[in-house]
């Protein structure tokens, strides 16, 4: 076998196991962007003047989605405001636009508050039950 053949091998042979533990190593996501809403969903329009409602009910595993109403970029995130460590996970990490969606499946129980990263006088929550 000459020496091109086998360091061919040997590459395919390395890409594959860094693609099997890729795809292992990462869950599906609790948050995404821009996907269908479900009729499983919650849905929390961000409008100009907030969240709207503030407060919903969930169960554990359902998808919030929040869609931008607003004519300006949101955030949600979770309290405490700026640093997001109530549940940290709770966080697109980026404003989204007007138009667009974001959502988050809640994993436990509890009662998460949050707010607009960018206008925290907005504020929300959401109580999930098991």
């Amino acid at each position: 076998m000459s020496k091109k053949v086998f360091f061919t091998i040997l590459i395919l042979v390395v890409l594959s196991l860094v693609f099997l533990y890729f795809v292992k190593t990462n869950p599906k996501p609790e948050q995404s962007f821009n996907d269908e809403i479900l009729a499983t969903d919650v849905v929390v329009k961000i409008t100009d003047e907030g969240f709207v409602p503030e407060r919903v009910e969930i169960k554990v595993g359902q998808r919030v989605m929040w869609i931008n109403e607003s004519n300006a970029f949101t955030w949600p995130a979770s309290d405490p405001h700026p640093t997001h460590t109530e549940l940290s996970t709770f966080d697109p990490k980026e404003p989204f636009r007007g138009g667009e969606v974001w959502g988050y499946v809640f994993e436990s129980p509890g009662v998460f508050k949050y707010h607009d990263h960018l206008k925290s006088s907005r504020r929300g929550e959401v109580e999930v039950s098991s």
